[in-house]
């Protein structure tokens, strides 16, 4: 899997991995990279840098999935969580995967510099899944409406109930 999409401007020569960050821990949006080296961990903003830690400082790294975005984080041995920063869910699988080779560094010592993961892709088309169970391009129209029919089901006898209600209410 690749994880070194994109650099920040003036990035040093040593990044192992860089995925853009598209959000602050406080939300705000950003043009920003999550950088790591052999030993250090920098968040820039632009191509200035905001946070700067050695992964030694760490004793886990996790990657929380939230609605719409997902946050890089990591507990330092003090037991405080920090927040590096926030991304969009196309890029939740290559911080995961980042996230994991860096729990690795802390058990083992060394920074896996090559990723034999591989990104799930179509077999039909060979587009990225990006997290997705199957392509939105190959998946026909007809599985689609099953799916959509499937889900919207539950909520018919609650419209019923609904209009029941009303109707009582205006006699009432």
């Amino acid at each position: 899997m690749d994880l070194k999409t994109s650099l920040p401007q003036n990035a040093p020569a040593d990044i192992v991995y860089s995925l853009p960050a598209n959000f602050t821990c406080e939300g705000e949006k950003m043009d920003g990279h999550f950088c790591v080296t052999k030993e250090k961990i920098y968040v820039y903003n632009g191509s200035e840098i905001i946070l700067e830690y050695g992964i030694d400082d760490f004793s886990e790294f996790e990657c929380k999935q939230q609605i719409g975005t997902s946050m890089a984080q990591g507990t330092l041995k003090s037991g405080e969580t920090i927040c590096f920063c926030g991304f969009s869910q196309d890029q939740f699988l290559r911080y995961a995967e980042l996230m994991k080779l860096l729990d690795h560094c802390l058990r083992t010592g060394e920074l896996m510099e090559i990723t034999d993961t591989e990104e799930p892709v179509c077999p039909k088309c060979g587009l990225p899944l990006e997290g997705a169970k199957e392509c939105i391009y190959c998946t026909g129209k007809g599985k689609t409406m099953v799916k959509l029919i499937k889900r919207i089901a539950p909520y018919k006898n609650m419209h019923d109930t609904f209009r029941a209600y009303l109707g009582a209410c205006a006699i009432s």
